[in-house]
């Protein structure tokens, strides 16, 4: 018996962007696109290429590497961003996109 791959992280990005536009604001989806390419900047930073990486290699882990990169931006942007991951993580979740 074969077993579904894991989408990449960048399609997993795409498609919980996708929800967020459909379920929010323009501002807002804006907001969540700029955090979740912060986001991406700091896997990449971490050796997790979204564009090559599958969703369920993603760990907890990497939200205490963004809050640590967001440390130098103003704490609204950080909640915000902080938010926006958090969200992230909830939509793979409930995807059962990851262990």
């Amino acid at each position: 018996m074969e077993t579904a791959r894991s989408p990449l992280l960048v399609e997993t990005i795409h498609k919980y962007l996708s929800s967020v536009k459909t379920a929010r604001s323009e501002h807002t989806a804006r907001t969540y696109a700029n955090a979740l390419s912060v986001f991406s900047r700091v896997l990449k930073e971490r050796w997790l290429d979204p564009e090559t990486t599958p969703t369920d290699k993603l760990s907890e882990d990497a939200i205490a590497w963004l809050a640590s990169y967001l440390k130098n931006f103003a704490s609204a942007t950080e909640r915000l961003y902080l938010t926006a991951a958090a969200g992230f993580y909830e939509y793979v979740a409930a995807e059962r996109l990851a262990d």
